[in-house]
């Protein structure tokens, strides 16, 4: 899994260059997580979806692990279809379920960066 879980050919000509718009969506994940998951001294410094998900892995493994409850807040605050998630859990393997919610909260904050960027000016 890399940079497929970010949809580069719906992103609009406003978008820029890649690390522009990882630095946004490491800033809407931690918005949407109300979390420092991703620290500002690290956001220059993304150059694919990969640094994004390592840091949404390791987030969601500690959270399975300390706070299972919260986990289906958090895809709810990032706006992920509940059957998504449930799809998720249903057809993957137990090793593989973070990697597979990791890629649909990184997929999900792209879209709503590239409508912010096509629509923001309107």
């Amino acid at each position: 899994m890399s940079d497929e879980v970010i949809p580069w050919s719906q992103a609009p000509q406003e978008a820029g260059d890649r690390p522009k718009v990882l630095k946004m969506m490491a800033k809407q994940i931690n918005k949407d997580l109300s979390a420092d998951l991703i620290p500002e001294s690290a956001l220059n410094g993304l150059q694919d979806a990969n640094d994004l998900l390592n840091y949404v892995n390791d987030f969601l493994i500690i959270v399975q692990r300390e706070q299972p409850g919260r986990m289906a807040e958090l895809f709810y605050r990032v706006d992920i279809p509940e059957q998504h998630v449930a799809q998720v859990f249903a057809q993957e393997r137990p090793e593989k379920i973070i990697q597979h919610l990791s890629a649909l909260l990184i997929h999900r904050e792209a879209q709503k960066v590239f409508s912010r960027l096509k629509y923001g000016n309107i």
